[in-house]
């Protein structure tokens, strides 16, 4: 895998710290991309905010996921009361405003896991697509008000994570051990026929 360039990393930074200061709902989080035969994993992390809950019901979705290999089928999660639903459209809260491609699949996940208040950890979450290029695009949530006066109201909110676009895929980079290998076995055999002499 290509790192992301400087400025995309600053980018996906700044709207992540964005994000986590402006609203506390439902923040997926980038966190690799790595190679699985001739597609890529993308895994992601995702994290409730501390003044908001889950019910049944409540979501967030990733925009845009091109390359998506195999439908719902294909997307994994480490905790099983979320379900997963594909769709080229939605589902999207109705205060928010997203860029969404109606020729591109979004993944949903929805909760089921009955109430669960933040902040709290909501998992790994695994995504099959056939490129590993990256773009910055939108996520939207929704979520229940946890405090205050407004406790009980829904939250709506929107950002932006790293997200697989289409092109060719780049080359995954082998880990210096294995390129250095050839060099340090013409090394180790220069010394070994220099010492048997």
């Amino acid at each position: 895998m290509r790192p992301m360039s400087k400025t995309l990393a600053l980018a996906f930074g700044v709207v992540a710290i964005g994000a986590l200061t402006a609203s506390a709902q439902i923040i997926p989080l980038f966190q690799s991309v790595t190679p699985s035969g001739s597609d890529f994993l993308w895994t992601y992390t995702a994290d409730l905010g501390q003044d908001v809950r889950l019910e049944n019901g409540n979501f967030f979705t990733i925009y845009d996921f091109s390359g998506l290999v195999g439908g719902a089928a294909s997307v994994t999660h480490s905790n099983p009361n979320w379900t997963v639903d594909v769709a080229n459209t939605g589902m999207t809260p109705p205060t928010v405003i997203a860029s969404d491609d109606g020729s591109i699949p979004n993944v949903t996940f929805v909760w089921n896991g009955g109430t669960l208040a933040g902040p709290a950890n909501l998992g790994t979450f695994t995504i099959t697509s056939s490129t590993n290029v990256q773009k910055l695009d939108d996520f939207s949530s929704r979520t229940i008000k946890n405090t205050g006066a407004a406790s009980g109201t829904t939250v709506d909110n929107i950002g932006k994570d790293a997200l697989p676009t289409p092109g060719t895929p780049t080359a995954i980079p082998l880990p210096a051990a294995v390129t250095m290998f050839p060099l340090g076995a013409l090394v180790a055999g220069f010394f070994y026929r220099r010492n048997r002499r």
